[in-house]
Parts: structure tokens; C-alpha cells; sequence
């Protein structure tokens, strides 16, 4: 029996989805990265890539591209007290890993399915919360005491406080993103003191999906087993049809709307669905041997013009800019901007789960991408409370590394 090749990893979400190892019988945690479901046992009379069932495993571009992703978001967010960026669309990661969560639970699911023929639907939030909750402990329990301790040092800390209170309760029970939009709490906000967990609205926003999806793919499995391309279409559309409401309802001189629109889970399922659409699809472990490396190249060209894509938007893309009177939200970003970032993503993940592209052997599977994709949920969740604490007034740089503090708030991630 072979199991996936082990390493270090902090867990799972965003991004983040766990890490398994194949077993009778089952799917168990393991320490390794994350996994992709491929049986390295071939039915007889077909090749390793031909029509095995499913099973698990390791593909270390999907970490490639994980690395990608939380770069963006750590650069962007280290730039954010900062009166000019040169990735203001760095907040864009967050959507490649909605895209990278959809595909890689719902291929879990229905790899489950395909050997079992049933969804442990209570085991699959078992090992959600053993992969996730106890990093996200850590991180609530450390602000927590570090802004108990500091909150009564001046008239603005102990405010700090008191709106820090409604962050880490709803954090608690992943709901981080509504109580910003009820809160009024505007994501884009670069004034004054932002939350130290203020970040966690897309944590909220995935285990928000993984609650329910399970239950859905129960459905869908059980009643449309036979018909999954349709199933795929369908998931498909309500991305794009949920792009289209988003354009609709979009008001560029409305922020309130703009936050409801970037924070709130029907409107950032798009990324989430498309990754499921893919994952119905998508089967690279059923390709035959002699077309592994004609189709190789294709998905090479695909996938470089998806990183090219995401480049470009992290680099160009806002999610408001400064108008002539009054800030306003970015229109291309709302106006299909979302679904765009989603394609580009599903075009990088056919080609690193491809077995012959060159791209994902060659440049997403170098080994400090993989190292920094590993260990993306830990960088995720620890980055923004560590740049709110060493540099509260935006008086200290990322780039300066002769900061201690820096250096010290970075070890719980890593």
C-alpha cells in the first residue's frame, strides 16, 4: 500500500484543505500537505492514469499555488497602512483559495462516494474541525490576552478594545464576515486601528460552505449519480449567475453595498461553486498514458495564461480606489472581475493536476513554493495580527527585519 509522502503542515481551510492518506476503508488525517484523490492501485487492464478508482494523491503544485496566493494577501495586507501599494489587488488570493477549497473538497466527496458508496458527513466535520480549530484557538486565545493586557493603557486601546470584543466572539462561531457587515466594519478601511482578526471573514466564509456542502453532495450523489456532467453544469451557472446578481446589485459610490457584496457568503460563493464545477469534470488520474503528454501541453498553455491573468489583477486590480470627491469601489472587480479571477484559477489547477505538465514539475512544485504552501494556513491566520502589532500606526515596515518583533510574531506560523 503507498501513502502520500509526509511533511510538515499547520492544517487546513482557504487554502487550507486537509492533508489525507489513504487506509481500508476510510480517509484519515495525516500530516502530509494536501492531497488530491488519484488510487495508485489501477484497475486491471488499465494504465495509472486510466479508469481507477479514486483514491489519494500528493500534488505539490496545488501548494505552488497556495504559496501564490497567501503571498499576495501578506504583501497586500503589509502595505495596508500605507498611503500607496504595488499589489493593491493582493486581496485577491483569498478568491484562488475559494477556488482551490471548492475543487479539492468536492473531489474528497465524491472520491469518497466512488469507493464507499456513501458521505460520512459527521466524519468529514470531525476532521475539519481537528485540522482547523485548534490553530484558530491559538490565534483567538493570543489576541485575546494581548489585548486584555494592553487595553487599559489609554482612552483609543480600551475603544480598541470594546470593538475587538464583537470580532473574536463571532470568530469563535465563524461568522466573522456577518458581523462585519452588520458591524458596519468596512474591509477596505485603512483609518484608524483595524481588528486584529479582521481577516478571518474568509475563514468564516469557507467553514460556512463546509457545513452545508457535504450535505449537498449527499443529495446530488444519491439522486444524480449518473447524470454529474449535468450537476456540473448547473454548479457553473450559479457561479456565473451569482457574478451577474453581484454586477447588478453593485453601486460604485455605495461602500456599505460594497462591503456586504466583498464580505458576505452568497456573494463569494462564485469561486467556491466554479471549484466544484471542476472537481465533477476534471478527473486527471483517468487520462490514458499516451495522452498524458499531447494534452500535457495544452494545460501548460492554459494554466500560464491563468498565472499571467492573476499576476496582472494582483498587480492592477483595487477593491476601491480614490476618486475625484469620495472613495469608490472598483468596477471591473464587481462587474465579472470575481468570475475572471475564479477561470484564471481553474485553468491553473487543471494544469498542475495534469500528471505531464511542465509547468506544475517545473515551476509550481519548486521546493520553497511547497514550503510556503504548507504552511499557508498557519502564515494566513498569524500575518495580519503580526503587522497590526508591530506596526499599529503604520510606522513599521514588513521589510525592515531587524525588528525583533517581527521576527518573534512569525514563529507561531511557521
Amino acid at each position: 500500500m503507498r501513502h502520500a509522502p509526509r511533511g510538515r503542515s499547520t492544517g487546513a481551510a482557504l487554502l487550507h484543505d486537509e492533508p489525507l492518506e489513504r487506509h481500508p476503508g476510510d480517509l484519515r488525517p495525516a500530516r502530509a500537505a494536501h492531497l488530491l484523490t488519484v488510487d495508485p492501485t489501477p484497475v486491471a487492464g488499465t494504465s495509472l492514469f486510466g479508469r481507477a478508482r479514486a483514491s489519494l494523491a500528493y500534488v505539490p503544485g496545488l501548494d505552488g499555488l497556495r504559496a501564490i496566493a497567501v503571498a499576495a494577501v501578506v504583501l497586500y495586507h503589509a502595505q495596508q497602512n500605507m498611503p500607496s501599494s504595488w499589489m493593491p489587488g493582493g486581496f485577491l488570493g483569498v478568491e484562488v483559495f475559494f477556488v482551490i477549497s471548492g475543487y479539492l473538497i468536492t473531489t474528497l466527496l465524491v472520491a469518497e462516494h466512488e469507493r464507499t458508496d456513501r458521505i460520512d458527513i459527521k466524519q468529514f466535520w470531525a476532521r475539519r474541525a481537528r485540522r482547523l480549530l485548534p490553530a484558530l484557538f491559538a490565534v483567538l486565545i493570543v489576541t485575546m490576552g494581548i489585548v486584555g493586557i494592553g487595553g487599559s493603557s489609554s482612552d483609543s486601546l480600551r475603544e480598541h478594545v470594546r470593538a475587538f470584543r464583537g470580532t473574536w466572539v463571532s470568530a469563535w462561531l465563524y461568522l466573522t464576515n456577518w458581523y462585519q457587515v452588520i458591524a458596519g466594519l468596512e474591509y477596505s478601511d485603512r483609518l484608524g486601528r483595524p481588528s486584529l482578526l479582521r481577516h478571518l471573514w474568509s475563514l468564516a466564509v469557507e467553514e460556512q460552505f463546509y457545513l452545508v456542502w457535504p450535505i449537498v453532495m449527499w443529495f446530488v450523489l444519491r439522486r444524480f449519480r449518473h447524470r454529474l456532467p449535468v450537476v456540473g453544469v448547473v454548479f457553473a451557472a450559479l457561479a456565473g449567475a451569482i457574478a451577474l446578481v453581484v454586477a447588478l446589485v453593485y453601486r460604485s459610490e455605495n461602500l456599505g453595498r460594497i462591503n456586504f457584496l466583498y464580505l458576505s457568503t452568497p456573494t463569494r460563493l462564485s469561486g467556491l461553486l466554479l471549484g466544484s464545477a471542476l472537481a465533477i469534470f476534471w478527473r486527471p488520474w483517468r487520462l490514458a498514458t499516451a495522452s498524458v503528454s499531447r494534452h500535457g501541453r495544452w494545460t501548460d498553455v492554459a494554466g500560464t495564461v491563468g498565472l499571467g491573468v492573476l499576476v496582472w489583477a494582483f498587480l492592477r486590480w483595487h477593491l476601491v480606489v480614490d476618486g475625484v470627491s469620495a472613495v469608490h469601489g472598483y468596477d471591473l472587480l464587481f462587474r465579472g472581475g470575481f468570475l475572471i479571477i475564479g477561470i484564471a484559477t481553474v485553468m491553473m489547477i487543471v494544469a498542475v493536476t495534469h500528471p505531464g505538465s511542465l509547468l506544475a514539475s517545473r515551476v509550481l512544485s519548486a521546493r520553497p513554493l511547497v514550503w510556503v504552501g504548507k504552511r499557508s494556513y498557519g502564515l494566513y491566520l498569524w500575518h495580519w495580527p503580526v503587522f497590526q502589532l508591530t506596526r499599529p500606526r503604520g510606522d513599521l515596515s514588513l521589510l525592515d527585519p531587524s525588528s525583533p518583533d517581527v521576527r518573534w510574531g512569525w514563529l507561531p506560523a511557521l
